[in-house]
């Protein structure tokens, strides 16, 4: 009788332990999956920007994790303007926290454009145990505006063979280390018709290497010839740096918009 009940506490006792086991075994996996698809993936910190002599340079701050939860992969960049967001690099497979951006506006002849101001933001990439990939939300934005200048004093005159002279002063070199230097200018020419409507817009990519110009003093001089049966009106001249910032334009007359 004693040994009949001491196996029956026995039995009670192995059952309650592998309840308990079970239990356990299944708190553990419940962690395990939290562990794996619960990772919150941070987001890098301030993002600072500025211009170098090939284009604009992203640097951010790196997030905080715990590197048992995943592994850091890569970032993720976007470029906007007027806060509409486009993929710049979709994944950058390096930890490294700054990146150039040398590719230009394409809406402005693949040139960083004066005036505009252009805004980035940097979301994290991670990896967890599973092989699942975790992206953060985005790093707080931050714009830059070009600082390139453009040329002053734009003046027209009208020579006896039909042709114009445009002069302009340059403009100055900004103050800094790696900083781009004067490359060219962007001349646009809008001609008023015989019927006096404006017609379309004709861009001259104007480089010191393939254009004779007259400098005198602190002036720069371009002629340019009408064509054939057209009152040129309007003229409108931005500075090219490095081949990759275009400053804001510089307009004669001043004032004059086509319709």
């Amino acid at each position: 009788m004693k040994a009949r009940a001491t196996r029956s506490m026995l039995g009670r006792w192995a059952l309650g332990v592998s309840v308990l086991a079970l239990a356990v075994a299944a708190v553990v996996g419940l962690v395990g999956l939290n562990h794996a698809s619960g990772f919150s993936a941070p987001a890098p910190g301030t993002v600072t920007l500025s211009t170098v002599k090939t284009g604009i340079k992203v640097e951010w701050a790196a997030p905080s994790y715990n590197e048992d939860d995943a592994t850091m992969v890569g970032y993720q960049i976007d470029r906007g303007r007027n806060y509409i967001y486009t993929t710049l690099v979709s994944d950058t497979e390096s930890t490294a926290t700054t990146y150039t951006d040398t590719s230009g506006d394409p809406n402005h002849d693949d040139r960083f454009k004066g005036l505009l101001a252009y805004f980035y933001r940097v979301k994290a990439i991670y990896e967890d145990a599973d092989g699942e990939e975790h992206v953060s939300s985005p790093s707080p934005h931050k714009t830059i505006t070009i600082p390139y200048g453009p040329p002053t004093d734009l003046e027209r005159v009208d020579d006896e063979s039909g042709g114009v002279s445009l002069s302009w002063i340059p403009p100055s070199t900004p103050w800094g280390t790696n900083k781009a230097s004067i490359s060219g200018y962007q001349l646009t020419v809008t001609p008023l018709g015989d019927e006096g409507l404006y017609g379309n817009e004709s861009d001259l990519a104007l480089a010191f290497s393939d254009l004779s110009f007259t400098s005198s003093g602190t002036t720069t001089t371009y002629h340019y010839d009408h064509t054939s049966g057209v009152n040129t009106t309007k003229y409108a001249i931005a500075s090219v740096w490095g081949g990759i910032f275009e400053s804001h334009d510089v307009r004669f007359p001043d004032g004059v918009t086509p319709e």
